[in-house]
């Protein structure tokens, strides 16, 4: 197991194990002697578990990694309400996720600063994006990100999703690799 395996584990596990559609992590380049090489063999460790690994953002100092599972992500961007909210933002009519995460991709500044959409993308609720682009002062609840709408489910949500982290972390600290936790059974 590697510094950036750890890395990848302690950030996006809950996207990992599929119960948020993804995580994205901060990566700096100094960190690594060879970052896209630290993503190639990850990619490649992680071959056969549904996982994605696709850098968002790189400004020369920070890479921004989204990490996913295809179908969890796929889904939720199949969804009617996430579809019309994407489309208030100009994305295209499509269900080629790809394509959706290069217009996403394109948004990002040189300093790396995240587009409000990226909340779609994350699993956050809509009525907790639309909060924060609306009201960004007025939430009424901080946590795993600003909550405008439900507290009481977004805080049984960062629960439940803080109990699944640690699991993996305490399975990545046992020794497991991120391929015995997440792999397929063959």
């Amino acid at each position: 197991m590697t510094n950036f395996e750890r890395l990848v584990a302690s950030n996006c596990g809950v996207a990992l194990a599929g119960i948020k559609s993804s995580n994205l992590v901060c990566i700096k380049h100094g960190d690594y002697n060879d970052v896209y090489g630290e993503i190639a063999k990850l990619k490649e460790h992680l071959s056969g578990a549904d996982v994605v690994l696709r850098v968002l953002a790189d400004n020369g100092k920070r890479i921004l990694l989204l990490v996913y599972r295809q179908k969890v992500l796929s889904e939720r961007l199949a969804q009617n309400e996430i579809k019309q909210l994407l489309e208030k933002f100009g994305y295209p009519k499509t269900n080629d996720i790809n394509e959706l995460l290069d217009v996403l991709s394109s948004r990002f500044d040189d300093t790396c600063n995240f587009p409000h959409e990226i909340g779609v993308f994350l699993g956050y609720p809509v009525e907790d994006i639309i909060g924060f682009i609306t009201c960004p002062k007025e939430c009424k609840f901080s946590g795993l990100w600003k909550v405008y709408g439900d507290v009481e489910k977004a805080t049984k949500l960062f629960d439940r999703y803080k109990k699944c982290q640690s699991s993996i972390m305490r399975r990545f600290d046992k020794g497991d690799d991120l391929k015995k936790i997440f792999a397929k059974p063959a």
